[in-house]
């Protein structure tokens, strides 16, 4: 953190101080004529007191402030202690409080925490470094989670987007749509899946389930975005097949049939 040089305040044990009291320092304890010797007064309070208030220090025959990032208090024994990483404080603190959720403090001495960078993110109070989102999903522009992509949507990278940068319908959202033939159905999806054989997905942005094949189709592969017709003299009666049947002997179909016509047909 920034290095502090604190404002010192002369003790003077004369009526008429040589140094006035700066008005960011007026509840530092300054040596008085009505005090015993040893024992400072605080400007603009009553009573006299045998040490320097919380957040300050005795240097010599003055008390300073303990800089930004330190603290002190009863426990510390007259000395500014650091903050730790994860942990700041203004000048003249008698205590060290946590960086906030969505913010880190790398530093043993600062007076401030800082932004997770984008693309990062702190869930709990303290830290001191952030963290990235996993695969399938992205940060959420308050920087204290990650959001999972939709299902139909998946994301194969680390990403360094967060969702203060996008809207779902924008160029800029993280997540790729499931390419036709595939599907996803779960939230943070790291990649689609094939749609099986008899099934097929042919809806862009839309890609969550695949449909299945009609009758008079067909499916013989995976990851299929349409289903194929059945040739003519072959029929499918049913939904989700992978294959055609030949008509029998004596019949025909056309393309795409669900059934065969009796009539007549030449074999080879």
């Amino acid at each position: 953190g920034p290095s502090f040089s604190p404002s010192l305040l002369t003790l003077s044990p004369s009526r008429n101080p040589s140094v006035a009291p700066s008005p960011s320092l007026t509840f530092v304890p300054t040596l008085s004529p009505t005090c015993a010797a040893g024992s400072y007064s605080i400007p603009g309070s009553p009573g006299c007191f045998s040490k320097c208030l919380d957040g300050t220090v005795l240097v010599g025959n003055s008390c300073i402030f303990c800089e930004a990032g330190k603290y002190s208090n009863i426990d510390t024994q007259n000395i500014c202690s650091n903050c730790g990483r994860g942990k700041y404080s203004p000048q003249g603190s008698s205590s060290c409080k946590n960086c906030p959720i969505g913010t880190y403090n790398p530093y043993e001495v600062s007076g401030n925490c800082l932004a997770c960078p984008n693309g990062q993110f702190t869930s709990t109070e303290g830290q001191y470094q952030c963290e990235l989102c996993g695969v399938g999903s992205y940060v959420r522009n308050t920087r204290d989670s990650c959001i999972q992509c939709p299902p139909g949507y998946f994301l194969d990278t680390i990403t360094t987007a967060s969702s203060s940068t996008y809207s779902s319908a924008s160029l800029s959202f993280p997540c790729k749509p499931c390419p036709l033939g595939t599907f996803s159905m779960a939230n943070g999806a790291s990649s689609c899946i094939l749609c099986p054989q008899g099934t097929y997905n042919s809806k862009p942005h839309l890609n969550k389930t695949c449909s299945i094949c009609p009758p008079g189709t067909y499916g013989s592969s995976e990851g299929r975005s349409v289903c194929d017709k059945c040739l003519p003299n072959y029929f499918q009666p049913l939904s989700g097949a992978k294959k055609c049947f030949g008509c029998p002997r004596g019949s025909i179909a056309f393309e795409g049939s669900t059934f065969c016509s009796c009539e007549t047909r030449a074999h080879p």
